[in-house]
Formats: C-alpha cells, sequence, structure tokens
C-alpha cells in the first residue's frame, strides 16, 4: 500500500483498553517554528506500551496514538531549524508519544541530543537504533553516568562495576560507561568474554 506525502496513517487507540488499534487517516500539517516532520523507518514496541493499551497504565485522552521510539529521516523542516536538513538520519526517545504513524512532528529541542548522534553514529541502521533506545536511556538514566562524549572522554579515576555484562541493557551501559571516561568491571560467563573485551 502506498500513501501520499499529504496524508499520515496511524495506529490509533481510540478508547482505553481496547485491542486492536485501528488504522486510520490523520492530517499530515506543516512543521512550526523548531519543529521537524520525521518519515518513520523503524518504531520500537516497548513494554510500557502494551500497558498502556491493555491497561490504561496513565489517563489518556482518546482518541491517542501510542509509540516513544523511533528511528527515521527529516523529511521537512520549520522555520528557524538549522540543526537538521531534509535527509538527516536519526533515532531518538520522545517522551510525549504519538510515534506509532509514518510520519511524526518532533520540537529540534527534544529530538537529536548528545545520545540520538551517538547512537546513530554507532549504529547505521534505523531499526537497530530504534531498538536500542529503550536500553540506551535505561542504561544511562539508572546506573547515573556521565554523559558521553565522541571521543570518549579521558579516563575519570571513576570505577563501574556491572554484574551481568552481557545483558542488553548493561552492555549499553558499558558503552556509555566507557565514553564517559569510567573504567569498567564486569562479570560474565566463559562464552561472553570476548564479547565484554
Amino acid at each position: 500500500m502506498k500513501f501520499s506525502m499529504t496524508t499520515n496513517t496511524p495506529a490509533w487507540l481510540t478508547v482505553a483498553k481496547t485491542t486492536p488499534s485501528k488504522i486510520k487517516p490523520a492530517p499530515f500539517g506543516t512543521p512550526c517554528s523548531n519543529q521537524i516532520r520525521i518519515e518513520n523507518h523503524a518504531i520500537d514496541i516497548n513494554q510500557v506500551d502494551g500497558k498502556m493499551q491493555h491497561d490504561a497504565l496513565f489517563p489518556l485522552i482518546h482518541p491517542t496514538i501510542l509509540g516513544e521510539d523511533l528511528a527515521g529521516e527529516v523529511i521537512q523542516h520549520g522555520p528557524h531549524v538549522t540543526r537538521f536538513m531534509k535527509g538527516n538520519r536519526f533515532a531518538t526517545k520522545r517522551e510525549e508519544e504519538n510515534q506509532f504513524q509514518e510520519y511524526t512532528v518532533l520540537h529540534v529541542d527534544m529530538t537529536a541530543g548528545f545520545l540520538a548522534v551517538w547512537l546513530m553514529r554507532a549504529q547505521r541502521r534505523c531499526r537497530w537504533a530504534c531498538l536500542l533506545l529503550l536500553e540506551v536511556f535505561s542504561a544511562r538514566i539508572f546506573f547515573h553516568l556521565e554523559l558521553p562524549t565522541e571521543p570518549a572522554r579521558k579516563p575519570t579515576g571513576k570505577t563501574l562495576l556491572v554484574w551481568g555484562g552481557p545483558s542488553s541493557v548493561r552492555s549499553n551501559a558499558i558503552q556509555l560507561a566507557i565514553a564517559g571516561g569510567y573504567e569498567v568491571i564486569t562479570s560474565a560467563s566463559p562464552k561472553n568474554f570476548e564479547y565484554c573485551m
């Protein structure tokens, strides 16, 4: 099925605690000042999305569109946008929802901070960048790490112990910590030694 650039087709949650979502057209609109329109190439469905749909975890105004994590390409930008141009690719995690659609309008100041730029350099493909967002943000928030830089920071003299390094969130925490200047010590089974080196 092909869609024109003047239509957008999201997955609407029309009332609380219902499945499946309804696929219905939505206005395409135009990005305002300091906004960009993204063509979504990959959208991550994480655990909170299921809870929001099935259990109404938080109150929502219906109809609504769920989804937080995406990777895609800028197709249009509003006035005063200089950081992003048409064709730029990146990944982002948006605390507001509305990602389960073909096109998403994002505020520039909430879109690609250090992490999104760093992540897309590390992961060339949109689908992998999108899937890693939840793990990377979880690692950054829950381990209270210094912000990573590129190139990596000089050693800070701080050490981080990560128990069970090969897991998804923990292996992302290790990469963030190294880029943030930490010395990292981790545990792993013999079959994962090389992976954690």
